[in-house]
């Protein structure tokens, strides 16, 4: 159910938590295509948490007022909401190829044995969705 409202959202509120700032509403929002909007924290905290990460395209601002102007913004630029939401969707398969080839790595397992073609093929049809609007 979840994955469906994320699908039909273009953008997810993701408060910061108490001891990290990111939590599995960052990534669900990520593979649906929504942008995920970080807020109520310090950039320094922001980027201390997604470094390991290669700087996600999501929208982060410490403050939720200055996160509601960008969030407006895109809202109002709908080519510039639409490359943004194909920009995380592309960040998230290259996030999974990357932690892919570090498991298959450590495992000595070939990429094509954990399922590649499967996530490709998952990303596609999701790209395909938000394309035709």
């Amino acid at each position: 159910e979840m994955a469906e409202v994320y699908r039909n959202s273009s953008f997810v509120l993701c408060p910061a938590g108490n001891s990290n700032i990111l939590c599995f509403r960052n990534f669900e929002a990520s593979i649906c295509g929504a942008i995920p909007v970080v807020g109520g924290t310090t950039r320094e905290r922001y980027l201390e948490a997604t470094e390991p990460l290669g700087d996600p395209p999501w929208i982060f601002h410490e403050s939720w007022k200055d996160g509601l102007e960008e969030v407006r913004a895109l809202l109002a630029d709908e080519p510039a909401l639409r490359a943004r939401r194909m920009k995380v969707l592309a960040w998230w398969a290259a996030e999974l190829d990357r932690t892919r080839n570090r498991i298959g790595s450590t495992l000595g397992a070939s990429r094509a044995s954990i399922g590649r073609s499967r996530w490709r093929d998952v990303f596609a049809e999701r790209l395909s969705r938000l394309l035709r609007g």
